[in-house]
């Protein structure tokens, strides 16, 4: 099972596996109870799903209670098994290319 839930005043979407499951909010947590199971892609949107707030994977194991506590402009913050919650880098630096030479102009 996962619980997430959201700080007071926020709303948040949530999308596992590419497909929403719910709104989470500080008055009623979104409860996962059918998720199997294996790693899952979550992202955390905001509730009209224009801004993603943050991108994981979740790696449950089977009857496994964890938690995903949500704040705007914060990281994720999960309660249960250390590793259970990982999130995803999405600003990835550029890779490291070499310089390439300049041709050599022919006389």
């Amino acid at each position: 099972m996962v619980q997430i839930k959201a700080r007071k005043d926020q709303r948040f979407s949530v999308i596992l596996d590419g497909r929403p499951v719910g709104l989470a909010t500080f008055e009623v947590p979104l409860l996962l109870t059918e998720v199997k199971p294996g790693q899952h892609t979550v992202e955390i949107r905001n509730e009209d799903n224009t801004v993603i707030w943050s991108r994981g994977v979740l790696d449950l194991k089977p009857t496994e209670e964890l938690i995903l506590s949500l704040s705007e402009g914060r990281p994720v913050l999960p309660t249960g098994r250390p590793g259970a919650w990982r999130a995803a880098n999405t600003h990835k630096a550029p890779p490291n290319k070499p310089l390439k030479k300049p041709l050599k102009e022919v006389p």
